[in-house]
């Protein structure tokens, strides 16, 4: 092995020097030895290896394949068809020819696996070339906007929506666009066959044609648009002329086209002349038996086109003359029919003209049921022309109240329970109907309503429901049975005649009638607290609940259903002395009017504030704005604690009254709890001369609020009566009760 190395390093030695190249046999290609025009000589047969069997170095072109490197080794051949073309399958590098080398192959024919358009090197798939080496450009299906395309839809039809240049069909790009463009002839002269709006050209369609010449199919002398054959262009786009028997209407007689007439023939032997002049009737000259002739055409003015004075009633509407000049005419139909659309006056028929239509019929728009010419709404004919009828909501005002017809009121409801009944009669009490449209306490209520003036039975003559205490006595009613009244004297007391249950007051009912019994326990029994006649002896204390107090209170009190208690009462004061507050404040001093003692003490004027209470002495503190047990050091005494609160509203009044010896001071508060305006506090405080009593008369005194207090006490606050005493969350409510303190 050294030995052929030696050789072979000699050889090359030896021939790179100049001299022999071999000393032993012939030389050959094949025998390791390079010899004569032998580049290299492996001294093996493999031809696809770096040197050929011909002794040549292999090289790219050579025609054999090298098969002796890797991919990526110097000298590699992927393949080698030993010519120079570059544009075959093997390019001259021995590369394999591929899109994106950058070489367009030309042995492959259009349609064959591999064939390039194009082949520009790159990956760039927006150019002129794509990825796949063909040719880009419109009607590819690719939209290329660098390119100017604006669609690509990839077909070759150039009648839809994109063209086959790439761009939105529209009109004037020379394409007939299907469905949307009867022509397209991709210019912008508006004259020829195909409008600028792709509509192909045609009489009538206001432009005129100048692609054509005379005699030529299509042409057009004129082109007005309209269907008028009456003025310069005839509808089938002729010029209008003199003898075509088209009477012009467009021109003033100023003109020299003007025609006043026109019959399409050339004699002069008729009423038109040859120059369209009128020979006869129209020609402005009044001839026998013409009533006018204004030697016009028009047929709506004065002078009818037969020469006859236009008048309503022909047929024609005048257009000559303004809405309310004499003769105007807003329609004439030619009739003499009244009640049509169109009255005898040529005025369009209107409801309020006094015309009544008849050519309507009854539901159908316009129909009248009357028409009275006027525009008052309130009588038999409304404004819109119906007949007046109870329930169309306007109350008739041309008819006396005992006619048929009146209406009181009409509300255009149907409810026979409100203000205004469906017979359109105001609503009454007595009427025999409920009204339902007003809440118990406003004004009108009904609670029942029988339709009888009777006020003795279950529904009285006010439409309010029989109650016992209101005043009247049921006679509908057998005695025995439920709600059977043997009095009813409207008042809650049970010291009188008649009871609050509306039965006759009796010895032995436990109520003392004054006047009649000194004493009832409820009994007719002889040797108890009360004899059987009612007649003694007289109890001389209320006990708990009617009363209380003791000898150490110094005072008792009475409510008035104890039998020797206080009537209610309240009689309306003669010119009272007003008193005004403002909030928790005090008013006083004020005259008693007489010398009044109270707890031992003798006084002869007081003071008030607004919170309910009432005092013998000065004080400055208008006790807010809670009432306390009493005797309490919270109210300055002596005082009389009335309805102690918290109470507003500015009105109090007070005056004397009665003889010397038996007079009173009656002081009234009228005030409102505060923050509560629908609680009233209405009460008074009567002082009596000579018995030095104390009488409070509540009318109606409501407190829900605060503490509250009713009571008496001394001076010093050391003696004192508590009645009532009320603490925050209770209601107390006095209407119509009396309460007296009587002393000890």
């Amino acid at each position: 092995m050294n030995r052929v190395a030696l050789l072979l390093v000699s050889g090359m030695v030896v021939a790179s020097c100049g001299g022999p190249t071999s000393t032993g046999p012939q030389a050959r290609c094949g025998d390791t030895r390079i010899s004569g025009d032998e580049e290299c000589d492996d001294g093996n047969t493999v031809d696809d290896d770096a040197c050929t069997n011909a002794c040549l170095n292999a090289a790219c072109g050579d025609g054999i394949l090298r098969l002796d490197l890797s991919e990526g080794m110097a000298g590699y051949e992927a393949c080698d068809d030993g010519n120079a073309v570059d544009d075959d399958a093997c390019l001259g590098v021995c590369a394999l020819a591929a899109c994106g080398d950058g070489v367009i192959r030309a042995d492959i024919g259009a349609g064959e696996e591999g064939y390039e358009e194009c082949d520009d090197g790159n990956d760039d798939n927006l150019d002129d070339c794509s990825n796949s080496c063909q040719l880009q450009g419109c009607g590819d299906g690719e939209l290329q906007q660098e390119l100017g395309e604006i669609c690509d839809d990839g077909n070759e039809i150039d009648t839809d929506a994109c063209t086959n240049r790439c761009r939105n069909a529209g009109c004037g790009d020379g394409s007939v666009w299907e469905g949307n463009e009867e022509c397209d002839d991709g210019n912008r002269n508006n004259f020829d066959a195909c409008l600028n709006t792709c509509t192909t050209a045609r009489c009538g369609d206001g432009t005129t044609r100048n692609d054509l010449t005379e005699g030529m199919e299509g042409y057009e002398a004129c082109d007005d648009g309209n269907s008028d054959s009456d003025d310069a262009c005839l509808t089938d786009c002729t010029a209008a002329r003199c003898g075509d028997g088209i009477h012009r209407r467009d021109l003033n007689p100023a003109h020299p086209e003007y025609e006043e007439c026109d019959d399409g023939n050339d004699s002069d032997d008729d009423e038109c002349s040859t120059t369209c002049i009128s020979l006869g009737c129209g020609n402005g000259s009044l001839n026998e038996g013409e009533e006018c002739d204004d030697g016009n055409m028009e047929d709506a003015d004065g002078c009818r086109n037969d020469c006859i004075n236009a008048r309503c009633g022909d047929g024609v509407l005048r257009r000559d003359l303004q809405n309310g000049e004499d003769g105007f005419e807003a329609c004439d139909d030619g009739n003499q029919e009244d009640g049509d659309d169109c009255t005898n006056g040529c005025v369009i028929a209107t409801c309020g003209d006094g015309v009544l239509r008849t050519n309507i019929e009854e539901g159908a728009a316009g129909y009248e049921a009357c028409d009275d010419g006027n525009r008052v709404d309130e009588d038999a004919c409304l404004n819109a022309c119906t007949v007046a009828a109870c329930g169309d909501g306007v109350v008739r005002e041309d008819l006396a109240e005992d006619a048929e017809g009146f209406e009181s009121c009409d509300d255009c409801n149907g409810a026979d329970n409100d203000a205004c009944r469906n017979s359109c009669v105001e609503a009454a009490c007595g009427d025999s109907v409920i009204r339902m449209d007003i809440a118990q306490g406003q004004d009108g209520f009904e609670s029942c309503d029988d339709g009888n003036q009777v006020n003795t039975d279950a529904c009285l003559d006010t439409c309010a429901s029989a109650v016992c205490g209101d005043g009247v006595q049921r006679d509908d009613i057998a005695e025995g049975q439920n709600g059977y009244e043997a009095c009813d004297d409207g008042n809650a007391s049970n010291r009188d005649a008649c009871v609050e249950n509306c039965a006759l007051a009796a010895c032995g009912d436990g109520f003392v009638q004054r006047g009649e019994e000194v004493c009832d326990d409820g009994n007719v029994v002889d040797g108890d607290a009360c004899d059987g006649d009612c007649q003694g002896p007289a109890p001389a204390f209320c006990e708990d609940p009617e009363g209380g107090g003791s000898e150490q209170q110094g005072y008792q009190f009475q409510w008035d259903t104890c039998q020797i208690g206080p009537a209610y009462e309240w009689p309306a004061l003669q010119n009272p002395t007003a008193i005004r507050y403002t909030d928790d404040s005090v008013s006083g001093p004020h005259p008693i009017g007489f010398t009044f003692t109270f707890y031992g003490v003798e006084y002869t004027q007081f003071y008030t504030t607004s919170n309910g209470t009432f005092h013998f002495t000065r004080v400055t503190n208008s006790e807010c704005c809670s009432g306390y047990n009493m005797p309490s050091a919270s109210l300055v005494g002596p005082a009389i604690a009335a309805f102690w609160g918290d109470i507003n509203a500015p009105n109090a009044t007070f005056t004397t009254v009665g003889n010397p010896g038996s007079r009173q001071m009656i002081y009234q508060r009228n005030g409102v709890e505060y923050g509560q305006a629908g609680n009233p506090q209405i009460y008074r405080v009567i002082l009596s001369e000579g018995s030095n009593e104390i009488t409070i008369m509540y009318q109606d005194a409501i407190y829900t609020n605060r503490n509250m207090a009713i009571g008496i006490q001394s001076a010093q606050n050391t003696r004192g009566l508590g009645v009532v005493y009320q603490t925050r969350g209770q209601v107390t409510r006095l209407r119509e009760k009396a309460l007296r303190f009587v002393p000890w």
